[in-house]
């Protein structure tokens, strides 16, 4: 997420030379209202959705896509065991920082089992 820069140019009307180093904010990226209609809502069949959660290009995660399996099954399993499931707003969702941005806790408030899993 860190890059340096090449040569001088300017990115909004900060002045960036040769050698300085700059932090590219994924998550901030993800948010920007030119490229996402409603940035602030959890829109799950948003399309496009060229979101950079993985990063991009030569810097995509190599392991991108099996976690993209491994969320599916996730939630394929939950729907298939649960009758619904909503968030637990009582209990806080906990996020890393730094590089590995992302949540890594999200209480969840699971209803009844389906009898038939």
């Amino acid at each position: 997420l860190r890059r340096t820069v090449t040569e001088y140019t300017c990115l909004g009307e900060t002045h960036l030379k040769k050698g300085d180093r700059v932090l590219i904010s994924f998550l901030a990226a993800n948010r920007d209202p030119e490229q996402f209609d409603r940035p602030d809502d959890i829109v799950l069949d948003r399309t496009p959705n060229h979101h950079l959660g993985y990063g991009t290009g030569v810097h995509r995660c190599i392991g991108s896509f099996v976690a993209k399996i491994e969320l599916r099954v996730a939630f394929d399993e939950i729907l298939k065991r649960y009758n619904h499931f909503e968030l637990d707003l009582d209990r806080p969702i906990k996020w890393r920082v730094g590089e590995n941005q992302g949540i890594s806790s999200l209480p969840l408030i699971l209803g009844k089992p389906n009898p038939q899993a």
